[in-house]
């Protein structure tokens, strides 16, 4: 209504001018007060109803609606524009020409709302046709890309391993398990869960990269129950946590970084790491902590967690599981727990 409200307001004053001028205002010798008093009666009368048959095209009434609203309109203005026929342009007139002029007032206000309308839907079908056309052309162009990139990719692989096998087997192995990370990527689809075993498995081939690159100074130990393996979790979730260790800390023959991956007695999958954050040892980063906290004790949800882990606080609740994702910080660990996603 607001977005029209504009343009009620400049129909409200051209028309009742324009009425005036047929009634011949230039006239020499008119009286100038009945000239504005007629106008500002026209202004207000069509203005409002204009309003009134635009909140019932907001709303969305059916066309017959229409007619008993707007009768009742003219049926109220027609006696009080008669009684207010001595102060106006024209005096008094007959009620059957005021009924006349207001049922053509407001059907002039209907075609224009309605012309306006009209033109308003096709401006949104416009729009929306363009928004289909480019997400065509999206999808389309996704399409494409999935089908070149993985046959790519793979090919150049298993290329590039024949090339390395003779020479150096661990290049094999390396070439081995990033195949194996980005064929569970392409098949994997966010947001969904999968079983703990698979995303151990994942995991495995994920992890042998990882301590290729850091040549022995990261390490990371798994000790789960076999009775937990069939829990589900969120995909590419311990991916994560540990991609999360690895951003937030020293990884260094100096300091090496040791990941742990367990379920607690709570029965929650938690991944816990001693704590060396970048810019600073671990040790005095945990001096600098126990300065401002006594005692020293883990406490839950000290921290909120970077973009990863808000991430991850989100994909559980859109699963609808609360508390799905906890936090314990320490002075020198760091540790975050799962809840395991009903089936």
């Amino acid at each position: 209504m607001r977005k029209q409200l504009p343009l009620g307001l400049l129909f409200s004053l051209l028309v009742p001018a324009l009425n005036l001028v047929n009634n011949d205002v230039i006239r020499k010798g008119i009286d100038y007060r009945k000239v504005l008093f007629s106008w500002g009666v026209g202004f207000i009368l069509l203005l409002f109803t204009w309003m009134v048959n635009q909140v019932l095209r907001d709303r969305g009434v059916k066309g017959w609606v229409y007619i008993p609203v707007n009768a009742v309109l003219v049926l109220g203005m027609q006696p009080l524009l008669a009684w207010l026929g001595p102060y106006r342009v024209g005096g008094e007139i007959p009620q059957v020409f005021i009924a006349v002029r207001l049922v053509m007032a407001v059907i002039l206000v209907l075609l224009v709302q309605s012309s306006l309308k009209a033109r308003e839907k096709e401006k949104a079908l416009a729009l929306h046709n363009q928004q289909l056309l480019n997400e065509n052309l999206k999808a389309r162009l996704d399409a494409l890309r999935e089908q070149v990139n993985p046959h790519f990719l793979f090919n150049s692989l298993g290329t590039l391993r024949s090339m390395v096998r003779p020479d150096n087997p661990a290049a094999e192995q390396f070439i081995l398990h990033l195949s194996d990370v980005y064929r569970q990527l392409l098949n994997r689809k966010e947001g969904v869960t999968v079983p703990l075993s698979e995303e151990l498995d994942f995991l495995h081939s994920y992890l042998y990269m990882l301590e290729a690159r850091f040549e022995g100074a990261f390490t990371v130990s798994v000790q789960v129950p076999e009775a937990s393996l069939d829990g589900r979790v969120p995909s590419f979730c311990l991916q994560m946590l540990v991609e999360n260790c690895i951003k937030h800390n020293v990884v260094s023959a100096e300091y090496p970084l040791r990941v742990q991956i367990h379920v607690d007695g709570d029965g929650r999958l938690v991944v816990s790491n001693r704590r060396s954050p970048k810019g600073a040892t671990w040790a005095s980063e945990a001096a600098a902590w126990a300065a401002a906290n006594t005692g020293g004790a883990a406490t839950a949800g000290l921290s909120t967690g970077g973009v990863g882990l808000v991430n991850l606080r989100k994909r559980y609740e859109w699963l609808g599981v609360d508390n799905g994702v906890r936090i314990t910080e320490t002075a020198d660990t760091f540790e975050v727990s799962l809840t395991f996603v009903p089936s």
